[in-house]
Parts: C-alpha cells; structure tokens; sequence
C-alpha cells in the first residue's frame, strides 16, 4: 500500500480497483492522504449497484464520510424494493443498521409487505442471535398500512412473532391504528409510526389549466398518502399548454391565456430557489401543443395558433436555449397527446382542423424520422396518452363536439397492434395523464356539462379503474409532469416528520426549502389499503437466499451491536375452543352448565379465561344458585389465531361432559370435555378493539 501513497504523491494518479479500493481507503484514511480518500470515494460511487450498495454504506459509514454515506443511503432507500430481493450484504447488517433503514420515512416501497419479509429474512440468517430483535425491527414497520388479510394471516400468525410477547401490544397498536386510517382519523396518521405512509419517491405536478378562472399555483399529489397540496408559485395563467420536467426545472410550454392570447413563450420553474425564467420562444404559437422530454431535449409537437393547425415539431436544447425545427409529422395535429417509449415518441390523435383523428405514428429522434403506426379504433382529440408497462394507453378524448369518451385502448409496439382496456369510469377530455407509481393516473378535464376536478387511476394489475382524491379545483386544459429525484423537495411539501423524525432526519437535520405548500384539508388515506392482492405467507425457515455475493463489497459476522374506538353494534363469531381443564367452585354433579358473564383481557396460546361472575348451574333435575365471586379458571389450549382485546359478553352455550370423576364435594375434576361453542356478542359501548378474523 505505501508504494501507491508514495507514488500519489508524485504523479496524483492512484490505481483502483474493486479489489484494492477497500485496503487503499483504509491506507489514504490512516495516514490522512485527503486526494486517495476522495479518488476512492468517487470510484466507490461510480461503482454503486444493488448488490454492493449496503456494504459500500457501512464501509463509508464506518470511515465517517457522511457525504457520501448518504448519498447511498438516498440510493438504498429508493432501491429497496430490489435490494432486498438480491443483496446477500442485507444480512450483515446490524439491527440498528436495518431499523434506521426500515423506519425511513423515505423508504420506497409500494407495500409494507415487502419491509416484514425483508426483516424475517435477516432474522432466519442468524435465527438463535436474532430472534430477541422482532420486537425492536416490528414497530418500525408501517403495520396499519397493511391489507388486514396479509396483517392477519403473514404478521399475526407468525412463528417468529407469535413467541415473542413483547409483540402483542405493538400488534394490537397497529389494529387501532389501522381502524382509525381505514375510518379517515387524520390526527393520528403521521404521528404514529405505525399508519404514517411512506414518502413518495415521486410528485404528481399539476400546472396550468382553467374552469372560469385561470389556476395560478402548482398542485402537487401525494400518492402514498393520496392527498393533494397546493404549492404557492406565483402567476402561472396558461391553459391548452404543455408541461415537462428536466434537470430540476419545470417548463411551460405554449397554450393560451384567459383572453385567448396564443403563446410561443416557455417559462422554466427553478424547483430549488423558487422562481420564474423565461427561456427562448418557439418559432411558432402552439395552443393544444403536445409535449415531451427525450433524450435530454423538450420536444414540441402540432398545435394550433388561433388561425392554422400545425403538423411541425420543434426541439429545445436547454445547453444552448434554442429551439430548433426538426422533421414534421404527417399529419396535422392539434389536441393531440405524445409519450415516449424506448428511445422512440409516440404521438396520437388530435383535431387536423376538420375533424378528430384516429392516425398515431412514431418518431426516432436517432434518425429524424417519423413512421405511422396502426390506427386506433377510435378517432380521438384531447385524449391523454402514456406508456405504461411497455405499451401505448389513448385515453379518453373527444370525437365530435361534446361527444367526450370514456373508453381506453392500448397499442403493443411490437406487434402494431392496438387492443380494447378497461374504460374509465368517467368520459373525460383535455385533461392530465401520467404514470405515477406503476398506475395510469388521469386528472380534471371537461364533459359534455362540466369541468371535472375528479382523479382515477388504471391498475394493470387489477384491471381496475379506481378513484383517488380530487384535485382542489376543477380544471380543463391543464397539464401535469412528474417530479424525481428530489427528496428534499418531497419532504418539504409532503412534511411527515412534524411529531416524530426519523433516524437520518435526527442525525443531518432538515433541509429548507423555500417552497411554500398550503396542505390540502382532505384527510389522507393510502392507496392500496385493503385493495390489490395480499402478499403470500411468510415461512419461518430459510433465509430467502438472492444473490451470488459476486460484488459484495463488505463481508463480516453480521455486526449485532447490541385509536380511536370502534362503534360496534352486534358481533357474532362462533369459534370453537378445545377446553383441557375446567375447575368449578362448588358443584357436585354437573349436567349443563350457563355461565352468564365471563369478562376476557386478552386471549394468547395458552392463556386463560377468568370466571368473574357463574349465575346458575343447573345440577340434575333441580337448581343450585351459586354466588357471585372468582369461581375458577379455563385453560384454553389454542386460540392465538384471533388478538381479542376488551370483550364485553361471553355466552357459552353447552358443555358436554363424557366423564366426571368427583372427588370431594365442592370441587369436580372434568376428564373429558369435547366442545365448548362459545358465542362472542359485543354490546355498543363495551369495545376496545374487536378483531375476530372473518371480517366482521
């Protein structure tokens, strides 16, 4: 090592590899070489991949970089989702280092599903050391964010869980919690970390856009906890326009004003200082423009400048702030709508100044070319159009007049073909259309007797059309883009760490930001509660295996260091309960047995049911009327399966008795008792919280 540093010093040069780096860092730190330290920091960058990633944090995070440490923090969280399918290094990490991964707020996880197994995986690496840590790693997970079933029959009933009592109250928590979300309880839903959604990875902008006023602020949609906030964001007034999003800036593109003034003109948004820049016009006025991002360019496409319909297409080049003609379509084209796929755009529909349109074809910016495509089955104007899961969606539009669709079709690029999908729910036109966490989003937009502020989503995996929250006023001619890559910016206006802040928040401190959001009113509720398809069960052995290891960078020993109240009128849920013991106060012979009351804490595996209060036994053929008091105890044998918390009535039907042995008067011995039907009624008022499984 010390020929490296030697030779450092007289050429500035130092060969690394991913075999040396980790030495030589060790080497540059020790002898405090501050030029090797940032060469092999920069290498240790350049190298980061799903697999290396973890370790690479902890080797940073043990030379103290914080630099650099968090930026792959930033890198693990947005990755997690695949991280934990393939990193070997997630077993090594400490329970300290995997709770201030898994308690993030800006974890990036579509569901909490994915944080339990990824937790069960790194305790059945080392299940003898690691078992003790669920009940430290388990309320780190946003348990009330969960579908019940997957709560219910993956959480509750597992293994490594259920030996663990310190789990029950943290159990019973995120049931409360979970109510309370389900039911729209706002104060609870970012100060426990139990029902606190994730921060989005992304934002859902919306720009622009008109009902009788023209919106003068950007409207920014929370997908984790689906809610809406209006940004401050000065005068915006355009309409018809087109938005896109680039290095960190917003652009508006086009449209017109409220007196049907036609714009060339672009405005850019600086998302960090939070003002306003013109950038050089287009060559033409371009109302009903089309808009895309490729390639590190904008791109312009058709519209109409109040007099002429335009089939050409100019490109912004933001290094040299010029707008540049590129080859035109075949078609004329206004209220048309373009995506990109693959390095290719697609554009579709439109109004060519006689009529709606049906044509779509495909641009190659590599060769300047434009190639038409198969028609869609329906002529389409003011649709909106995205790719989504490697197709082409058209999405709603208009045909003649007030004639406004609801119907979708989608086109397969490689077979030229396009295929009926699911309708939405509403006809729209001139509206939003996005693809935000893996969903087909559409927003606002007119009908044949409004300006809709309504918001729907298309589920491939469901095959579903499901509404989300509405926009805060209803717009038309409105324009959205997405926002990534801006963590700070998220945190600052979808706040979460008001009560509680995480881990990285507590260590870095904020990160100001000078945008100005007013929070939407609208209680926030996560998408995907209770929808789309629960997870499989977790096994208890294994350790999920992923990965060769081929480019862990940091082996080791895996490091250990160290409600609301539910109104509930009638429930009624037979179980049946095999009883081992029953020991009874002062009865001689036993026949059916009415106990009237019987007041239940919490029911565990082998737990126990108090007998407060036995009003009358009925011995033989007469009645013997016992007091009230502490009678006796039932051990039940195994009814783990349902959390019960607070019951108010217990009706136990009928006890068959096969066998008594009565040894002295006062106490009778049960050998044998088959079945005990027990009938839980809760009474209005008497609940805590009441779960009993089945989805009553």
């Amino acid at each position: 090592m010390m020929h490296l540093i030697i030779n450092y010093a007289y050429t500035h040069f130092v060969p690394l590899t991913k075999d040396n780096v980790v030495e030589v860092l060790a080497a540059a730190d020790q002898f405090l070489v501050s030029g090797i330290v940032q060469t092999c920091c920069f290498f240790l960058e350049d190298q980061l991949c799903l697999r290396n990633c973890i370790g690479i944090w902890r080797l940073v995070d043990f030379y103290h970089f914080p630099e650099l440490s968090h930026k792959v923090f930033r890198f693990i969280l947005h990755r997690f989702e695949e991280i934990a399918c393939v990193s070997q290094e997630l077993l090594e990490l400490s329970v300290q280092q995997l709770a201030a991964i898994i308690e993030s707020d800006h974890l990036n996880v579509k569901r909490e599903n994915t944080v339990f197994e990824a937790v069960l995986r790194w305790i059945n690496h080392l299940p003898d050391q690691r078992r003790g840590h669920i009940s430290e790693l388990l309320p780190k997970v946003r348990l009330g964010l969960m579908t019940i079933n997957y709560l219910q029959n993956s959480v509750m009933d597992n293994a490594v869980v259920k030996e663990s009592i310190k789990c029950i109250p943290i159990i019973n928590d995120a049931v409360v919690e979970f109510m309370d979300f389900r039911n729209g309880a706002p104060k609870s839903v970012y100060s426990n970390l139990l029902s606190r959604p994730r921060l989005p990875s992304t934002i859902l902008l919306v720009t622009g856009g008109t009902d009788s006023l023209t919106a003068t602020s950007f409207q920014a949609y929370d997908a984790r906890a689906d809610c809406w906030v209006t940004v401050s964001a000065g005068e915006i007034c355009r309409s018809y326009h087109g938005a896109a999003f680039l290095n960190g800036f917003v652009y508006l593109i086009g449209g017109r004003s409220i007196d049907d003034t036609y714009f060339n003109t672009v405005q850019k948004f600086d998302l960090v200082t939070c003002t306003w820049h013109q950038v050089a016009p287009m060559n033409f006025c371009r109302c009903y423009v089309s808009v895309v991002v490729q390639n590190g360019c904008i791109y312009a496409f058709g519209g109409f400048d109040g007099v002429a319909y335009y089939n050409t297409v100019e490109c912004y080049k933001p290094e040299t702030d010029r707008w540049t003609m590129v080859a035109p379509m075949r078609a004329k084209r206004c209220g048309a709508s373009a995506t990109t796929l693959n390095g290719k755009v697609y554009i579709c529909g439109g109004f060519n100044g006689h009529r709606s349109i049906s044509s779509a074809e495909c641009y190659d910016p590599d060769t300047n070319q434009w190639t038409m495509i198969a028609h869609m089955r329906s002529s389409r104007s003011g649709l909106g159009v995205a790719a989504y899961r490697d197709r082409i969606y058209a999405v709603g539009g208009t045909f003649s007049g007030n004639s406004h669709l609801r119907s979708v079709e989608a086109y397969n690029p490689l077979t030229n073909r396009w295929t009926s999908v699911p309708s939405m729910n509403k006809p729209r036109s001139y509206f939003g259309s996005v693809v935000l966490d893996d969903r087909l989003f559409v927003v606002g937009g007119c009908n044949s007797s409004n300006t809709m502020l309504d918001v729907e989503y298309y589920d491939e995996e469901a095959g579903l059309w499901l509404s989300a929250s509405d926009i805060e006023m209803p717009l038309s001619g409105l324009s959205c883009c997405v926002l990534h890559g801006l963590p700070e910016l998220v945190e600052n206006i979808f706040p979460r760490s008001l009560m509680l802040p995480n881990r990285e928040e507590a260590a870095e401190g904020s990160t100001d930001s000078q945008l100005s959001p007013d929070i939407s009113k609208r209680s926030p509720k996560p998408i995907g509660v209770n929808d789309g398809v629960d997870g499989g069960d977790v096994g208890d052995g294994g350790d999920g295996g992923g990965g060769d290891g081929g480019e862990d960078w940091v082996g080791g020993d895996g490091m250990d260091g160290g409600g609301g109240t539910m109104e509930v009128e009638s429930v009624e849920t037979v179980w049946t309960v095999e009883v081992e013991t029953v020991e009874v106060g002062t009865v001689e012979t036993v026949g059916t047995v009415e106990v009237e009351t019987v007041e239940v804490g919490m029911v565990g595996r082998m737990g126990s049911v108090e007998v407060e209060t036995v009003g009358t036994v009925e011995v033989g053929d007469g009645t013997l009327e016992v007091g009230t008091g502490t009678v006796g105890t039932v051990e039940v044998g195994d009814v783990w399966r349902r959390w019960t918390v607070g019951v108010g009535t217990m009706e136990v039907e009928t006890v068959e008795v096969e066998t008594v042995e009565v040894g002295t008067l006062g106490t009778v011995e049960v050998g044998t008792v088959e079945t005990v039907e027990m009938v839980w009624t809760v009474e209005e008022g008497m609940v805590g919280t009441v779960w009993d499984g089945g989805g009553s």
